[in-house]
């Protein structure tokens, strides 16, 4: 069932940039922005530009479906790409946010060496059902830690593992979180806004092997309803009249 609620997102002056960067075809990113700016009135833009790192934009979404991507495959399926897709189609020309949040390990716990380096955590947020969960190193955008402390190496790192594909998953896309690659220890979770192809959404993880892997990503794709900053929600709601 969809359920309507508003959802805070922190975002920056820059945070029509993200939203240009979190569309893969230039063609898209114009057509998507002049609809953004189309739902307030043409203003949306100068809105927007004009926040500051503690400005509050508020979101009016729509759950549309929730899914785990899980990194553990024991039958190593090649050539590595661990893939969920969503059940349901993503309307054409409509804006959706994604939400992905996770931990996980590429490396077995047997070739730990004592914690490694860099700050692993004890155990995933959402573990495998079906394998061996303990010290996870990375979450859906970077690698936090490190299962052996040779060689050294400066956490954190971005990772090139991580697409997604609104075609169906004919093509995979690395996409731009909402305020741009920054990491994100507290709850490791990113955002994304995109928008539909008329197709299923894929996410993809890249690791082989995968039998050894542990830790699963909870993926929501919500549907952006409107757009509203804070002092126009409080005058008037979602639509600013």
């Amino acid at each position: 069932m969809k359920r309507q609620k508003k959802v805070l997102v922190v975002v920056a002056t820059a945070v029509m940039v993200a939203f240009a960067l979190a569309v893969p075809v230039s063609a898209q990113i114009h057509a998507f922005e002049a609809k953004l700016k189309a739902q307030r009135g043409g203003g949306l833009s100068a809105q927007v530009q004009s926040l500051t790192p503690v400005d509050v934009q508020q979101t009016f979404l729509d759950c549309v479906e929730c899914i785990f991507l899980d990194t553990y495959d024991p039958l190593n399926t090649p050539p590595g790409d661990l893939i969920a897709h969503t059940a349901t189609v993503l309307k054409g020309g409509t804006p959706y946010l994604i939400t992905i949040q996770g931990t996980y390990s590429v490396w077995p716990l047997y070739i730990w060496v004592g914690l490694g380096q860099g700050a692993p955590e004890p155990a995933p947020q959402f573990p495998s059902p079906g394998g061996e969960n303990g010290l996870v190193v990375s979450d859906w955008e970077y690698l936090f830690a490190h299962y052996s402390p040779v060689p050294p190496l400066v956490f954190p790192i971005r990772l090139p593992f991580e697409s997604v594909s609104l075609d169906g998953g004919l093509t995979y896309q690395v996409l731009i979180p909402l305020g741009g690659p920054v990491y994100n220890g507290t709850d490791h979770v990113y955002q994304y806004l995109v928008e539909g192809q008329g197709n299923q959404a894929f996410f993809r993880k890249h690791d082989a092997p995968t039998n050894d892997n542990y830790g699963q990503f909870k993926i929501c794709v919500q549907v952006v309803t409107s757009i509203c900053t804070n002092n126009d929600c409080n005058n008037g709601g979602a639509s600013g009249n």
